[in-house]
């Protein structure tokens, strides 16, 4: 009997305690509680102040942002998976993602920050579904999911604090991975999480 499986995204399954995952987790890591409340005890401060941009998807497009750095020809594949039956609107994501990569050899951060805020929205659809307060709700129900309009869609302070992140990042992680990088690895258990409109 095949039965529908619940968690969409590895946060909501490590969330639930009666998930495998998390209790495989508990089971093979018993005292993360003393390692954060050591972590907590050291006063650890934000190198980048948060700001009115939605941490969430800030996160997201800062993960882009980085998969660009390190790989020009990145593809992003997530950011396409709640869309692929439409057409038009992959179009216009595949277009966002040249943006990505055209700006990422020229040297225009800016753009790769604007082009990796659209692919972390369109990634949280697929990952959570697309909620009311989703920026892209706007633009589904105008049917304006073009590029452009994706591309505009970053608020300033979303750029000012991935420009900031960047450059921290450029300094304090980049020159310390070691290649070759896999970007973005899929499992086989991802299929299980496919989630819908």
């Amino acid at each position: 009997m095949s039965t529908t499986y619940r968690y969409t995204n590895l946060t909501s399954a490590m969330a639930d305690p009666n998930s495998p995952l998390r209790q495989l987790f508990d089971r093979l890591f018993p005292n993360t509680r003393d390692v954060q409340a050591a972590y907590r005890e050291g006063k650890p401060h934000l190198l980048v102040e948060g700001g009115t941009a939605n941490p969430g998807t800030l996160g997201a497009a800062f993960d882009y942002a980085t998969r660009f750095a390190l790989d020009i020809l990145y593809d992003a594949p997530l950011a396409r998976a709640a869309f692929i039956d439409e057409p038009d609107t992959v179009s216009n994501i595949d277009a966002v993602i040249t943006a990505a990569q055209i700006a990422q050899l020229i040297g225009d951060r800016t753009t790769v920050f604007r082009a990796s805020w659209a692919l972390g929205l369109l990634t949280e659809v697929y990952r959570i579904g697309l909620l009311s307060g989703s920026p892209l709700r706007d633009l589904i129900d105008a049917g304006r999911m073009h590029a452009q309009d994706l591309l505009e869609s970053a608020p300033a302070d979303a750029l000012d604090q991935l420009s900031k992140m960047d450059a921290i990042a450029r300094e304090r992680l980049l020159p310390y991975l070691r290649h070759p990088l896999e970007l973005g690895p899929t499992f086989e258990g991802s299929a299980l999480c496919r989630r819908r409109r």
